[in-house]
């Protein structure tokens, strides 16, 4: 993928801290769930090398919800934006019966939240939203929502490739979808408050709804000793 080399550039002379989760296996201590209503457990199905299944089990306003944990059951805060380090996201998932216009799927980075599919205070992440079958790339700093539209719209069990990326240049976060670039937010725009991997699914109508998501991964350079 064009933006994984880009993020990648000068690999061999500098110093990243990386996570990536193929959901080959999932412990509950890596990640702290958040449900609600009657929505069921995250699960791991032994296809394309593990895939993560978020599912919602029939009531209106049933979320399921995971933030990074590392193990402590938790949400650990790995990322804080800095404007003179590169950085990474990346996710892939899909959505099997999307009935688009009835829920709201979330993929990023966000503070701490036990409502990751409403809006957090702080966060740098993809959204679709209830109503909308539009994929878009939002920051929200101090509560302040800047809303790129990328120009995608989901369609029903199709693989969507996402990415957002920091070139440490000052200037913007560019969104790519599927290896293309769709447009960027301004860097001014960006939290600098501690953030968390985050993955979120909320119905707004009393139907079952799944998303399958493929893998996570950030990376973000070091500087120095750090």
């Amino acid at each position: 993928m064009s933006t994984y080399r880009k993020a990648d550039e000068g690999r061999a002379n500098l110093a990243w801290s990386i996570f990536n989760d193929d959901f080959m296996g999932f412990a509950s201590a890596n990640y702290a769930t958040t449900l609600v209503n009657s929505a069921g457990q995250p699960t791991v199905l032994n296809a394309e090398h593990g895939q993560l299944s978020l599912v919602t089990t029939g009531a209106n306003n049933d979320a399921i919800s995971l933030q990074y944990a590392g193990g402590t059951g938790a949400v650990k805060e790995i990322f804080r934006h800095a404007n003179d380090r590169k950085y990474f996201f990346s996710a892939r998932f899909r959505a099997p019966v999307l009935e688009a216009l009835a829920s709201t799927i979330v993929l990023g980075l966000m503070a701490t939240s036990t409502t990751p599919a409403s809006a957090p205070a702080d966060g740098i992440f993809f959204r679709k939203a209830s109503g909308s079958a539009a994929l878009t790339l939002v920051a929200r700093n101090g509560g302040v929502e800047t809303i790129l539209t990328t120009g995608i719209t989901l369609a029903i069990n199709t693989w969507y490739n996402i990415e957002f990326y920091y070139a440490a240049d000052g200037k913007n976060v560019d969104a790519v979808v599927n290896g293309n670039r769709v447009g960027a937010i301004p860097v001014a725009a960006i939290p600098t408050a501690t953030l968390a991997i985050t993955a979120a699914l909320r119905t707004n109508e009393a139907v079952s709804k799944t998303v399958l998501i493929d893998y996570i991964g950030l990376r973000q350079q070091r500087i120095a000793n750090d």
